[in-house]
């Protein structure tokens, strides 16, 4: 008669608790952890309590939760959830770290979903939305006009597909939490920022006239320049009259 088949043996299936002043973080650990986040992390243990045990090697350094741990540090608890990994390679515990955390960045959003996830949570004033990791100005994204915006065709001012994908470097996304903010912005990099424009290309002598999203080798026409006193002078115009109407 064949004996049962043995089910496999895995860390989670004991969890013990351990001294934090026993663990160690390893040192060659990717993975970052900023003082913003270990707070969020902070503040959703206050609100659910300990959900996801830390991962263990057998001699107590620290190979997956270490942004929890970070955050028990902070709120002085004194003994985490643990769970151990025996027998593992010093190049298992070491690849694990990286996938442990790359896996997860691997996963997606249904954005549409989410909007409705959030706006139930919105409902009431029983439930800080910071709990959820995601900033105000993330949130915004999902708006009603921010979910239904990913076919306008205004979300193409200033931002046409272009010839060479090649030719794009990088991009970063800049966030403003008001107009002054997006009027400085603008004189800083000599640049006129209208109410429409979603996206920039920087030097502008990189961009030519766009023709059917597309960019094409003529230079733009001349009218569509401005000089830099045309740009200083409108941003700052708004300001002086302000100033001098305060007086």
């Amino acid at each position: 008669m064949a004996r049962p088949k043995q089910e496999p043996k895995w860390p989670v299936d004991k969890i013990e608790r351990v001294d934090i002043s026993t663990l160690e973080f390893m040192p060659n650990n990717s993975r970052t952890h900023s003082d913003e986040q270990v707070k969020q992390i902070a503040a959703s243990m206050q609100e659910w309590g300990w959900t996801s045990p830390v991962l263990l090697d057998e001699k107590n350094r620290v190979i997956a939760g270490e942004g929890r741990v970070r955050a028990a540090q902070l709120l002085n608890i004194k003994q985490v959830p643990a769970m151990r990994a025996e027998g593992w390679t010093e190049k298992q515990i070491r690849a694990y770290i990286i996938a442990d955390n790359k896996i997860a960045e691997n996963a997606g959003w249904d954005h549409v979903k989410l909007k409705l996830e959030f706006e139930a949570l919105k409902m009431g004033d029983d439930f800080s939305m910071d709990l959820t990791g995601f900033t105000p100005i993330e949130m915004l994204q999902f708006t009603d006009e921010a979910v239904a915006s990913d076919a306008v065709e205004e979300n193409w001012n200033d931002m046409p597909e272009f010839e060479n994908a090649s030719s794009e470097f990088r991009k970063i996304v800049v966030h403003f939490p008001d107009q002054k903010a997006v009027d400085d912005f603008a004189k800083a990099i000599k640049r006129k920022i209208g109410p429409t424009v979603r996206y920039l290309w920087f030097p502008e002598a990189e961009i030519v006239s766009q023709l059917d999203k597309a960019y094409r080798s003529e230079p733009p026409a001349p009218a569509d320049t401005e000089t830099e006193a045309e740009i200083d002078k409108k941003i700052d115009e708004p300001k002086k009259a302000k100033a001098k109407a305060k007086k």
